[in-house]
């Protein structure tokens, strides 16, 4: 009986999910190889609705230090980390990152931690989105904003001008802020709230879907 199940497995093929840690591994290797559509195909698919496998190529070419970053924090939550499990979602706990896979039609994809793109659906990641387009990337930065403030700074000059008047309070509060975990802002509603410091917050609000940064103290 168990040779004709042997059998049965080799001519049809029995079905394997990979690992979490096999998944991170190939994730790795795609960052450095710069393989777009397989990074993309281990993606969550929320990240593949931000991007296509041609809009990440695009991406990854644009922002090369960007692919480095998700490199080094994939590979040390490799090397060091312990994990966070559950039956729908692991997270690799390293000293400066956090990766976090979900599980996805029976296989495990990369959601949260590796290489940023331009992501909306949660607080945290709206948050680490606007802390990337506050270096220079104006379109991105003012689909950051609430949709008001989009409307009186609807000209990249007026827009521009803001973000230079506001970039080092913007950066001061990336750095005391630091790591930006998942769940680490209080949700109320339509608002939320991530504190740090000394009684200090940023404030994102949800319109049309989409997280947006209020105000940063």
């Amino acid at each position: 009986m168990w040779m004709a199940l042997g059998g049965v497995c080799a001519l049809l093929g029995c079905v394997h999910m990979d690992t979490p840690r096999q998944v991170l591994r190939r994730y790795v290797d795609a960052l450095a190889q710069e393989d777009a559509e397989r990074v993309w195909e281990l993606s969550d698919s929320v990240s593949q609705r931000s991007l296509g496998p041609d809009g990440l190529g695009r991406w990854m070419k644009k922002n090369p230090r960007l692919v480095v970053a998700a490199f080094d924090r994939s590979v040390g939550a490799l090397r060091k980390s312990t994990m966070d499990e559950s039956d729908e979602s692991v997270s690799f706990l390293s000293d400066d990152a956090v990766i976090t896979l979900v599980r996805e039609s029976g296989s495990w994809r990369v959601a949260l931690g590796g290489l940023l793109l331009p992501r909306f659906d949660t607080p945290e990641a709206a948050l680490k989105t606007y802390f990337f387009a506050a270096t220079g990337h104006l379109g991105l930065y003012r689909q950051l904003l609430p949709l008001a403030a989009q409307q009186e700074y609807e000209s990249d000059y007026a827009l521009g001008t803001l973000l230079y008047a506001q970039r080092d309070r913007i950066f001061a509060a990336r750095d005391h802020i630091g790591s930006i975990y998942e769940g680490r802002a209080v949700r109320q509603g339509n608002r939320a709230i991530i504190a740090y410091g000394t009684n200090k917050e940023c404030i994102l609000v949800r319109e049309d879907g989409r997280w947006r940064v209020s105000s940063i103290e």
